[in-house]
């Protein structure tokens, strides 16, 4: 498949934020809802707050405002300017590693958890929110978007290893109940941590394989994730996002237009 111009050699690019006032909206957020001793919260009352938060700032739809003003840079990465975007924005919260179930998707690519054509053309935004740097950010392997899915083998688990249920507070900010690992097909001493400065963001394309992030720092660690859909792709992609509910109980369109 063709890849555009900014993401077509390795598969990512880092572009520079045209404002930040809405990092520090999310993290406001953050400090309003979680408590200083989040290290010791349970597993499962640390992923209720943490879906707490992510339904805050999707109802003030901060995602769109990072994709309009950023407007000029994501028209690059489609080539006809015509893009949608996930309705969902996920918020990654990583406590230093621990002995907790773990909070962050393994090694993957998009399409090992979401049918059709159309996850191959999306493309990945991550955005840092806090203490994010190479000891606490998610891997990456240059080039692997090259990698055909044939060449991956792959092991599925269930819940019993990834202790998330389906539509459970994890499967909601973005877990895997059935977590699939790969076992063989790429070279792990390839891997890189995405490094980013406090104003930049990370586009890459949903082949591109990445995950994992275990954080090896005493802070824990915030980002925020959405994609963008080429408009003509649009169509084959699934029109309810049931694993995440607006305020009035209803599930979030999969996709929306940017406003």
């Amino acid at each position: 498949m063709k890849y555009p111009g900014p993401i077509a050699k390795t598969g990512c690019k880092k572009f520079i934020l045209q404002n930040t006032l809405i990092i520090k909206e999310i993290n406001s957020i953050i400090d309003n809802i979680l408590p200083k001793n989040v290290n010791s919260l349970s597993t499962e009352n640390y992923r209720n707050l943490l879906l707490k938060i992510q339904n805050e700032v999707n109802e003030n739809k901060f995602h769109h405002i990072i994709a309009f003003e950023n407007k000029n840079f994501f028209d690059k990465l489609f080539l006809n300017n015509k893009y949608f975007i996930t309705s969902v924005a996920h918020i990654r919260g990583v406590r230093p590693s621990s002995n907790e179930p773990l909070e962050y998707v393994g090694l993957h690519r998009e399409n090992f958890y979401a049918d059709g054509d159309y996850i191959n053309h999306q493309i990945n935004i991550q955005i840092p929110i806090r203490n994010y740097n190479v000891k606490t950010s998610m891997f990456y392997l240059p080039k692997s978007h090259l990698i055909l899915d044939s060449e991956l083998e792959l092991k599925k688990m269930d819940s019993s290893f990834s202790k998330v249920e389906k539509f459970s507070s994890g499967h909601k900010i973005g877990l895997s109940y059935n977590p699939k690992l790969i076992k063989s097909g790429l070279n792990r001493t390839k891997l890189k941590r995405v490094n980013l400065q406090p104003n930049q963001g990370f586009a890459f394309s949903t082949r591109l394989i990445h995950g994992g992030g275990s954080n090896l720092t005493n802070k824990t660690r915030f980002s925020m994730d959405f994609g963008l859909i080429p408009y003509k792709k649009v169509s084959k992609a699934k029109s309810k996002h049931f694993a995440s509910y607006s305020k009035n109980n209803s599930p979030y369109e999969s996709v929306s237009r940017i406003n």
